[in-house]
């Protein structure tokens, strides 16, 4: 006798008349499997980092709203914006009802420093074309979208967000503008890119929790970046809030080709003395900055 698999085998039809004296009918054991709700696809197919369009249509078509997010308070259209999918951020700004500077996220970010991150060219363009855009809004590390353009290396995004009237001169918890940030990545072109945006009246000063630019690129051993600077205008003398100009900043971190452009330029050091210090006919006149490099190459002074 052959044997059956029982989760296999076909429901036993009941009669009407069997049903209608109290009759059940059988289990049907057979495994369905469950069709995935637009929802689910929705979901899925943002975690997969691309954004299926029907599926988000079928799912507004029966909810007809757009209070859906997920488990830490990301929104579809932060992960539309995040994704790159203008199609599905495209006809969900025509519905309408989304809060284009919104705030999403432990971070506090809007959907503006997503696309940024991102770099997408043409999803930047397609927020900046919203009139109501904030493209100042920063997070909760004071974060603007135009540090994340710096942070990231985009001059694309560099251009368009200053084009779009980005403050450069906003400083976030640390006291860092995007220029400093440029510079901490080692971004030559974003660099450019932010000086030539520079305004004659707008400069990039620091707080005391941070230092010049110029200084920052010294201190790094960014020696493009800081012929870039001095090349635009910045004060190569500029003392910081620790009383040191850029030139006592090269000797300090051994930045022997800074060392030799800011002498070449005519940068000075300072030399401060407490009150403890002998008196002045006993201290001993600083060296030449050049006999000083020479000393530390091993090599005869050049002057």
């Amino acid at each position: 006798m052959p044997r059956y698999n029982m989760n296999t085998l076909p429901t036993p039809p009941v009669s009407p008349e069997a049903l209608s004296t109290g009759m059940k009918r059988p289990l049907d054991t057979r495994y369905t499997p469950k069709r995935p709700t637009p929802l689910r696809m929705l979901w899925r197919s943002v975690y997969e980092r691309r954004m299926d369009v029907k599926a988000l249509k079928r799912y507004l078509h029966r909810n007809q709203h757009l209070d859906i997010n997920d488990a830490r308070g990301f929104s579809v259209f932060y992960h539309a914006c995040r994704t790159s999918s203008i199609d599905a951020m495209q006809y969900l700004l025509n519905l309408s009802q989304i809060d284009i500077n919104k705030r999403y996220g432990p971070l506090h970010a809007t959907v503006l420093h997503a696309s940024v991150c991102v770099g997408s060219a043409a999803t930047i363009d397609l927020l900046l074309k919203q009139s109501n855009i904030n493209v100042n809004l920063t997070t909760v590390n004071g974060h603007t979208p135009l540090h994340i353009a710096a942070l990231v290396k985009s001059v694309i995004a560099t251009e368009k967000l200053l084009a779009a009237g980005a403050d450069p001169t906003i400083t976030d918890h640390c006291g860092h503008t995007p220029l400093h940030l440029a510079i901490s990545q080692g971004s030559l072109s974003t660099v450019k890119c932010l000086l030539a945006n520079k305004s004659p009246n707008s400069h990039y000063t620091t707080t005391t929790k941070t230092f010049p630019p110029l200084t920052h690129a010294i201190a790094l051993g960014h020696y493009p970046i800081m012929c870039e600077l001095i090349n635009a205008g910045e004060d190569f003398n500029k003392r910081d809030h620790l009383n040191r100009t850029p030139l006592d900043v090269a000797i300090t971190f051994q930045r022997y080709d800074c060392m030799s452009y800011l002498v070449d330029c005519g940068a000075q050091q300072s030399i401060t003395h407490q009150d403890s210090s002998p008196p002045e006919s006993t201290v001993e006149k600083p060296k030449d900055i050049r006999q000083l490099m020479s000393l530390e190459f091993w090599t005869s002074p050049t002057m």
